[in-house]
């Protein structure tokens, strides 16, 4: 791996830090603390990067940066430091739309509105509750959107549930969890992979949870979340 690309990709790390810095900040000196000042990066990535050599990996996988970015997400590696002094790697994924996506357990005379998602990472279908990936607006009027192109749901009552974190070893995202019971439901949008909805009580979902036919963790977080708040009756 050539040294101007890995000195590209700290540069566009450096900014990133500074354009986002809230995702990297180091809020408690006893957690994992990301090392950003360069010369102890540097000292960090001689040291990590021999101990990988040692073990038969590239010694560029111990330099920090941003090795990927497109219109969606960034892709970095930091530098940490463990709570036991040790130093190591983490990767870092942020959303270019900022740090808040969103979850909507829609609710449609009685019934909750599932949808059969086709879902890349899982190369298989889901079934699921709305959701979309932060894209620079208030979550409110991102969760209103998602359930208007998503199923073509006009919204009566909307609230607002709490915060999830979904993979936060790696991800610096929230999913603001919504609930909205709509007025009416139109088509599923078929050009995201979103092939039919299905409705189905409080009840029944919950058994589709117990069976395993809903595995999707945003889900089921919203629906457990919709109960214990009482926005849905007990299973």
């Amino acid at each position: 791996m050539k040294d101007g690309y890995l000195e590209d990709a700290w540069q566009r790390y450096v900014r990133l830090v500074a354009d986002r810095p809230d995702s990297f900040h180091n809020p408690d000196p006893d957690g994992i603390v990301i090392l950003k000042e360069l010369e102890e990066v540097r000292a960090a990535e001689a040291e990590i990067g021999a101990r990988l050599v040692r073990e038969g990996y590239p010694s560029a996988w111990s330099r920090a940066g941003v090795f990927y970015e497109d219109p969606w997400i960034y892709v970095a590696r930091d530098i940490v430091r463990f709570p036991t002094g040790a130093l190591g790697t983490y990767h870092h994924v942020l959303m270019r739309g900022g740090e808040n996506g969103v979850v909507v357990m829609p609710v449609f005379q009685g019934r909750i509105v599932l949808l059969r998602h086709f879902r890349n990472g899982l190369r298989n279908w889901s079934i699921e509750i709305p959701r979309g990936a932060p894209d620079g607006e208030p979550h409110s009027e991102n969760a209103r959107r998602e359930i208007s192109e998503e199923i073509g749901g006009e919204i009566g009552r909307f609230e607002y549930l709490g915060p999830l974190h979904n993979n936060n070893g790696m991800l610096s995202e929230t999913m603001q969890i919504y609930y909205a019971e709509l007025s009416a439901i139109g088509d599923p949008r078929i050009e995201e992979g979103i092939e039919s909805t299905l409705l189905a009580t409080p009840e029944e979902v919950g058994e589709m949870i117990a069976q395993s036919r809903i595995t999707d963790a945003h889900t089921i977080s919203a629906y457990q979340l919709a109960r214990l708040k009482g926005f849905l009756p007990d299973a």
